[in-house]
C-alpha cells in the first residue's frame, strides 16, 4: 500500500506485506484484493480490509488468519518487522502456539507449512 500510495520506497516491510499476499492466495486460492483496473486494485490495496481468511480457505488452521492480517496491514509499523519474524510466527502456529511469543531461526517454515496446510484439508 504504501508505494502505490507513494509514501515509502520498499523496505522489509514491503515485502512482509508481499509474502502475506502470497500466502492469503495459496490458502484461498484467490487474491486478497482484486480490481479491473490497476488503479482499483491499488485502491483497495490502500484502504479496503482483509477479507477474513476462513470462510475462503476453511481448511487451513484459524490461527494462521492473524498471522496473514498482520502481513497484510495497511501501516508498515504494524506489520511483521520482518519476514523472519512472519517465520516465527509460523513456526509457532504450526506448534499449536497459537499466537504465541515465536522462537528465533524459524529456517525452513514453509516447508513445515504445506503439509500442515494439506493435512488440515
Amino acid at each position: 500500500p504504501e508505494q502505490f500510495a507513494g509514501d515509502h520506497a520498499a523496505a522489509p516491510r514491503s515485502d512482509v506485506y508481499a509474502l502475506g499476499a502470497l500466502g492469503f492466495h495459496l490458502l484461498a486460492g484467490r487474491p486478497p484484493f482484486e480490481g479491473r483496473s490497476a488503479g482499483a486494485l491499488a485502491a483497495q490495496h490502500c484502504t479496503a480490509p482483509v477479507p477474513a481468511l476462513g470462510p475462503l480457505a476453511p481448511h487451513a488452521p484459524a490461527a494462521l488468519a492473524p498471522v496473514l492480517e498482520r502481513c497484510l496491514a495497511k501501516e508498515p509499523a504494524e506489520r511483521w518487522p520482518s519476514v523472519r519474524a512472519v517465520g516465527e510466527a509460523l513456526r509457532a502456529v504450526l506448534d499449536g502456539r497459537g499466537g504465541a511469543a515465536p522462537r528465533p531461526a524459524a529456517g525452513g517454515w514453509w516447508r513445515r507449512l504445506l503439509p500442515a496446510v494439506r493435512a488440515a484439508a
